[in-house]
């Protein structure tokens, strides 16, 4: 059965995606590389607008514009793309995320700062890394 999704009046959403069973996704920075790449690559081919990303152990954080199903198409490609990748590297099978993405609209510019930060700060909040030197998120594309 499908979930049905909460609509952004501006198309603008928080998607999260963890990992099956709090399981790692990236085992090390190349695997961080080939997500970013195929996450462009899912961007372009859908036509979405990425405003902000990072990239945690189990998990990854994105800003999106676009409406919900591109989204939902970038997603899928996204995911399905890297899962593949990732379990022909490793030398397994099955499922590689937990569930579907989750996602949440954002219908203010001040929940958008709000998400902004949300999304930055998590290698903090998460004990891994000050938001300044961590390298796997927007960050510092906004501070330039």
């Amino acid at each position: 059965m499908t979930r049905l999704r909460q609509v952004s009046e501006a198309d603008i959403y928080h998607v999260v995606s963890r990992g099956t069973g709090k399981q790692f996704i990236y085992e090390d920075d190349d695997d961080r590389r080939v997500f970013l790449h195929l996450l462009r690559t899912s961007l372009s081919e859908t036509g979405v607008e990425l405003f902000a990303w990072c990239l945690m152990g189990n998990h990854f954080h994105l800003l999106l514009h676009g409406d919900i199903t591109r989204i939902s198409k970038c997603m899928q490609k996204l995911c399905s793309s890297y899962a593949r990748w990732f379990n022909e590297k490793a030398g397994r099978v099955g499922h590689l995320f937990q569930d579907r993405f989750y996602s949440e609209p954002i219908n203010s510019d001040s929940y958008l700062l709000t998400v902004v930060r949300y999304i930055h700060n998590n290698p903090e909040k998460g004990h891994i890394a000050p938001t300044n030197a961590y390298p796997w998120s927007s960050y510092r594309e906004y501070v330039r």
